[in-house]
C-alpha cells in the first residue's frame, strides 16, 4: 500500500497589493493608486490618476521598464502624458544612481 502524505491547509490570509505612484518632491505632489493586480488595467489606472493631477497646459514624462503591460498598444495614454523607457543597461545600474548623475 502506498502511503500519502496529509493534506495541509493553504494559507488564505495573505494577498498581495501593488504601488503605482508618481511624485513631484519639489511641489510636494503625487498620484498613487494601489492595486490586487500589476497588469495592463491597473497601469491604465495609474494613467488616469496622473492624468487628472497634472496642471491644466502642462505636461507628465514618466519613465517606466519594458515590462510587457507597459509596452502594449492595449494601453491608451491620456495626452498630457508622454512615457520614456528606460533601457535594460539603466535598470542594470539602479534608478537611484542614474537619477542622481543628472
Amino acid at each position: 500500500m502506498r502511503r500519502t502524505r496529509p493534506s495541509a491547509t493553504q494559507e488564505q490570509r495573505i494577498r498581495s497589493a501593488y504601488i503605482f505612484g508618481d511624485a513631484r518632491p519639489k511641489h510636494g505632489k503625487g498620484a498613487a493608486l494601489v492595486m490586487p493586480f500589476c497588469d495592463t488595467h491597473a497601469m491604465k489606472e495609474h494613467f488616469v490618476e496622473v492624468s487628472r493631477y497634472v496642471a491644466r497646459n502642462a505636461h507628465a514624462v514618466l519613465i517606466f521598464d519594458q515590462a510587457g503591460w507597459n509596452m502594449t498598444n492595449k494601453l491608451k495614454i491620456p495626452k498630457n502624458i508622454s512615457l520614456i523607457a528606460q533601457s535594460w543597461i539603466i535598470i542594470s545600474i539602479g534608478r537611484r544612481e542614474w537619477a542622481h548623475r543628472f
